[in-house]
């Protein structure tokens, strides 16, 4: 079976897990499968091309697709919720160990002459950041928070686990997520640590405590390869304007990423 074949079905797969509807829209002409406008959006991030440059593609190749509005609607339209749905059911196992991390994504320089037609304020588009909870044997990723402006990473962290679809047994990460509170919060959780401290250590009844397995911290760089794995298939900057968008094109990327793994693995 061919590998486009394949990824189609596993879509199918991904949309049967979360129960969601055979097409996207309730009322007009259903011509397109919700189905055929993910794997059309998917090509989209696989290619790193524009929707217009999609189509044109998928038509030259002779492989079904929407238009260019379409794929518009369609990443408009889809719920939020059910996106990170699509991402949990791509993890079917359980997680003995996780690693968390954070990367920046750049925002792809748009021309002057549709900024200022679309009424978009000329200036530097501020860099936008992308937190993930990684399994380490696996490289899938467990869960993800996209922010349109940079933060520090442990504000994310909770959220990360809370939304990860299954929890894992122990975390790894480096030493910018060195914080008493942080080290209690997983104590509570009953989930195992590994987190280097800074410096010389005076305060904190966790972090007096802790010792670093360092065979076990060197597994933190399995969170590493998945961002190269990432920014390899799909660059280093996303196209999207709003942050609503920005975000669903950066999770289609994190399912399209655990699938691809899922071709392979399962």
């Amino acid at each position: 079976m061919k590998r486009d074949e394949l990824l189609l079905n596993k879509i199918n797969v991904l949309l049967r897990r979360v129960n969601a509807p055979k097409y996207l829209n309730k009322f007009g002409p259903k011509k397109y499968t919700l189905a055929e406008k993910l794997y059309a959006l998917f090509l989209r991030s696989e290619w790193k091309s524009s929707f217009r440059r999609t189509k044109k593609l998928c038509d030259e190749l002779k492989i079904s697709c929407a238009s260019k509005s379409t794929m518009h609607y369609t990443l408009d339209k889809l719920p939020w919720q059910f996106i990170k749905n699509m991402l949990k059911a791509t993890i079917i196992r359980q997680v003995s160990l996780a690693a968390v991390d954070e990367t920046t994504l750049s925002r792809t320089r748009l021309s002057e002459h549709y900024m200022l037609r679309a009424g978009i304020d000329i200036k530097r588009r501020e860099t936008t950041k992308l937190s993930i909870l990684a399994d380490t044997r696996s490289k899938k990723i467990l869960a993800a928070r996209f922010r349109k402006k940079i933060v520090h990473d442990i504000k994310d962290v909770k959220y990360l686990l809370k939304e990860s679809a299954v929890k894992p047994s122990k975390l790894v990460a480096d030493k910018a997520y060195d914080a008493e509170w942080f080290r209690e919060f997983l104590h509570k959780q009953n989930i195992a640590y590994c987190i280097p401290t800074k410096g010389k250590v005076e305060h904190g009844f966790y972090r007096k405590r802790d010792k670093v397995d360092h065979r076990v911290y060197r597994r933190r760089a399995m969170v590493e390869s998945s961002f190269f794995r990432l920014k390899q298939l799909f660059g280093h900057s996303v196209s999207c304007i709003t942050a609503r968008n920005m975000s669903i094109e950066v999770f289609l990327r994190l399912i399209l990423y655990n699938i691809s793994l899922m071709l392979y693995v399962i």
